[in-house]
């Protein structure tokens, strides 16, 4: 197969980095409700990386290097929020 277009290959390293970060999101997300440590914090650190993650996508479509690193950075310590208390609750 030919190799991708500049916007397709970024869509499709984006698509692979995002299916690298929900299985350990699930995890953690799930977690903390089967162990039943939810909180405010751990429902928030959920949304931050949900709404991070939804940012990221368009910025890498349009290869916005900067800014995308600082945007995976927040979506990393949205999950941060919710392992906090599996792993140090």
């Amino acid at each position: 197969m030919p190799p991708l277009d500049p916007v397709a290959g970024r869509l499709a390293r984006a698509q692979a980095n995002f299916q690298e970060t929900l299985p350990l999101a699930i995890i953690a997300l799930l977690g903390v409700v089967l162990a039943d440590r939810t909180s405010e914090w751990t429902a928030l650190g959920g949304w931050i990386w949900l709404g991070a993650r939804a940012v990221y996508l368009p910025l890498y479509w349009a290869g916005v290097p900067k800014l995308r690193t600082l945007v995976f950075l927040v979506s990393l310590i949205g999950l941060g929020m919710a392992l906090w208390p599996l792993l140090f609750g």
